[in-house]
């Protein structure tokens, strides 16, 4: 009974680390962060990986429209050096694209934490605090 309750144990658990690895190793970046970051670096690489229609309907300004189905064949529209924020509605296309530019050597990604449900209520709160 014990070696059998072990077996399922260890399964249980590689089974939940199967199901949870993709979030291992994801950088994420939140609202109020990344407008900060925006202000201070407007080159940073805002990367959109939803679909033209939901582009369309409303992005942060400056972001590059790739959709999350067409990111492998338009990664030439990115380069490794860039700092790369991947935005998606709520955070999960963004994570797939995280680990689709993590497999072709790009090194400095982040996730925006929930997405554009997060950015438009961060831009609902008002004007950003000033750096000065």
């Amino acid at each position: 009974m014990t070696v059998t309750n072990l077996i399922f144990g260890i399964l249980a658990v590689w089974l939940v680390a199967w199901q949870v690895r993709p979030i291992f190793g994801v950088r994420r970046i939140t609202a109020a962060a990344l407008r900060a970051r925006l202000r201070q670096n407007p080159s940073l690489r805002v990367v959109d990986v939803r679909t033209e229609d939901e582009w369309a309907q409303g992005h942060i300004e400056g972001s590059l429209s790739i959709p999350l189905g067409r990111l492998r064949a338009e990664v030439h529209r990115l380069s490794p050096e860039d700092d790369v924020v991947l935005v998606c509605r709520t955070g999960y296309r963004a994570m797939q694209a995280f680990h689709i530019l993590r497999r072709r050597k790009f090194q400095r990604l982040w996730v925006l934490q929930g997405g554009m449900v997060a950015w438009m209520q961060e831009m609902a709160a008002g004007p950003a605090p000033s750096m000065d």
